[in-house]
């Protein structure tokens, strides 16, 4: 049996991506040159700025953002960190291995 941490977390990891409303070709974009050409989002997203920028930002920090959407909403903060931590590697804390879960599960969908 799942947590329900993990299932809030499942549901809730990408909300972050709302802060800035990116259009459907953007998002798309992003996960294209986040695959294709690895580093260079990083890199525009850390310069700011506005427009398209802004999009890159809030991508890049959607994890960050969500947890914080998360936290005010009255999630867990098991749940919180889960979001939080939903693009890092699992490590030997005997709590990642519902990290693990979360990530096989968004692998998955």
């Amino acid at each position: 049996m799942q947590s329900p941490e993990v299932l809030q977390a499942a549901l809730l990891h990408d909300v972050g991506k709302t802060a800035v409303a990116a259009s459907l070709w953007m998002r798309v974009l992003m996960v294209l040159l986040e695959r294709l050409v690895p580093g260079w989002l990083e890199r525009v997203g850390q310069e700011g700025g506005d427009g398209w920028r802004r999009h890159v930002l809030a991508y890049q920090r959607h994890a960050e953002i969500g947890a914080e959407l998360a936290a005010q909403a009255g999630s867990s903060p098991l749940t919180v960190s889960l979001i939080r931590r939903h693009h890092h590697q699992p490590g030997p804390s005997s709590k990642d291995h519902l990290l693990a879960m979360l990530q096989e599960a968004d692998a998955s969908h």
